[in-house]
């Protein structure tokens, strides 16, 4: 059997628990993480005491405590603005490790419950076409817009609950479903009192914590409903969406900031490594949530923002092997999408944009932008520098 790695939950509960133990809630980043290693070390497996091939002095449980800290200052847990050399609890990080304390959740009895739910779900022949009456009997929807949390989830440790299945009814949200995952809009329903911030809460427990949600679609006839097991792999607060990667088993640990800063891959034949096994992992919607996430929603090149017009596009091809890195992606609309794959235009290593000789001006292609500089992040210089070479091939 494969070992997994220590995973994000239990990572986040020792870093509590270290600083907590301190008056100031405050400690050198390097002192969390060796007072972590000497208070667990003897639970970390062969797996996390792994070092990477590129950075032969670094374990693996110590990058990944750095990408945990990342993220518990993007949930408020620890100060934002510390510094990467300094960790402080916030007020919500304290309150956190004391629910643990006082009634920590059980992680390990709602996996159980929930792979309950997902075999007797297929002993009742779904997941595919099934009776929204059989998911309220299973308790997978119990009926309720949105987003699905039990009542037996909320505890002090998650106050919101934790969040069971997510309904895509394909009339309110531009959700974007395919075979292999989903991009999944936060709700916003303008209901009274603070229902879809619990439910979105309910959303990031059940991400922190790893465990398998349901997405429930529309069947076939339409007033049966088909069930996808998954997990979510990622949030976007900015975007307000989650992306959703479906997995009949655990899906691998997510990448750790060192992973996700590793050279940059072009091609597909390229993605080498650890990170690789989460990235391969398929799902064909987590290219478009990680371009929306780098780059927003808009056209880089004519500001279009219309829901549901604006594509994720790769700028080498996947025709060519070009990889799904976000960095070789921009958001487009159609039409610019369609013109750029045409070669009417394209981008040079200055990320100015360029229309071809004997084709369309950029203003009769109605693209506005003469350079990408407005973009907080450019795309990678090695997908640029190839597209524009091959353009030129064929000017």
């Amino acid at each position: 059997m494969t070992l997994k790695l220590t995973q994000p939950p239990v990572l986040r509960q020792r870093i509590l628990s270290v600083l907590a133990s301190t008056e100031s809630g405050s400690l050198d980043a390097t002192e969390v993480k060796n007072r972590v290693n000497e208070i667990y070390g003897h639970l970390w497996n062969d797996r996390d005491r792994e070092k990477f091939l590129s950075r032969p002095v670094e374990t693996k449980w110590w990058s990944r405590l750095g990408t945990q800290h990342q993220r518990m200052s993007e949930d408020g847990l620890l100060e934002p603005h510390a510094g990467e050399d300094v960790w402080t609890l916030t007020p919500k990080g304290w309150a956190a490790d004391r629910a643990l304390t006082l009634d920590g959740y059980d992680r390990e009895r709602e996996l159980e419950r929930r792979q309950q739910m997902w075999q007797a779900l297929l002993y009742k022949d779904g997941p595919a076409n099934v009776e929204p009456s059989l998911l309220r009997a299973l308790e997978i929807f119990v009926g309720q817009p949105g987003i699905c949390v039990p009542a037996m989830t909320r505890t002090p440790a998650t106050p919101d609950g934790v969040a069971v299945s997510l309904l895509n009814t394909g009339k309110h949200y531009a959700d974007e479903v395919t075979a292999t995952g989903a991009i999944y809009h936060y709700p916003n329903t303008a209901r009274n009192g603070r229902h879809d911030e619990s439910e979105i809460n309910a959303a990031k427990a059940a991400f922190g914590l790893g465990l398998p949600v349901f997405l429930i679609t529309p069947g076939s006839p339409q007033n049966t409903r088909t069930v996808h097991r998954g997990y979510i792999e990622d949030m976007d607060d900015t975007q307000q969406v989650l992306l959703v990667t479906f997995a009949d088993g655990e899906l691998p640990s997510p990448p750790t900031k060192g992973e996700l800063e590793a050279a940059f891959k072009l091609t597909d034949d390229e993605a080498l490594g650890d990170y690789s096994l989460r990235k391969n992992r398929k799902n064909q919607a987590r290219f478009a949530f990680n371009v929306y996430k780098r780059y927003g929603t808009g056209c880089a090149v004519c500001g279009f923002t219309v829901q549901g017009l604006v594509q994720a596009a790769h700028l080498l091809s996947k025709k060519n092997n070009g990889s799904d890195d976000a960095r070789n992606g921009l958001p487009l609309c159609a039409n610019h999408h369609l013109a750029f794959d045409r070669h009417y235009w394209c981008i040079d290593p200055d990320l100015k944009i360029h229309a071809k000789n004997d084709g369309p001006t950029l203003e009769t292609l109605a693209i506005v932008r003469t350079d990408l500089s407005h973009l907080a992040l450019p795309p990678h210089d090695d997908a640029v520098t190839r597209i524009w070479n091959d353009w030129q091939s064929r000017r």
